[in-house]
């Protein structure tokens, strides 16, 4: 698994995709490295629900913006949750550098500006 070294915080939006096509900026309340849980007001998606995320761990990096498959588990009162079908080897290990920080490291970033 490929390391990183001084992840930058946590990113706090991620643009949300269904069949290819982007349908909301989504607030992230929660991330792991297996799953991320999203406040995305209205939407309504059924479980088991392919969808993608879109995110850019490092905003002075390129390189570090990625979409990512995922798969509803639970929607429900404005909040999404989704677990990765796949990810990227460098998504894993920025996803793995957070989860190894602990379930407090939620700095957040400014606002992400995100192009598809």
């Amino acid at each position: 698994m490929a390391t990183v070294a001084n992840p930058s915080p946590l990113p706090d939006r991620v643009l949300l995709y269904h069949n290819s096509i982007p349908v909301a900026i989504c607030s992230t309340k929660h991330f792991t490295a297996e799953s991320l849980e999203l406040y995305c007001g209205p939407l309504r998606y059924e479980r088991n629900t392919d969808l993608e995320v879109e995110v850019q761990f490092d905003l002075a990096e390129p390189e570090s913006r990625f979409r990512l498959p995922a798969r509803v588990v639970r929607c429900d009162k404005d909040h999404l949750v989704l677990s990765y079908s796949s990810l990227p080897e460098m998504a894993a290990a920025y996803l793995q550098g957070w989860a190894e920080r602990g379930p407090g490291a939620h700095p957040g970033i400014p606002s992400a500006r995100y192009a598809h």
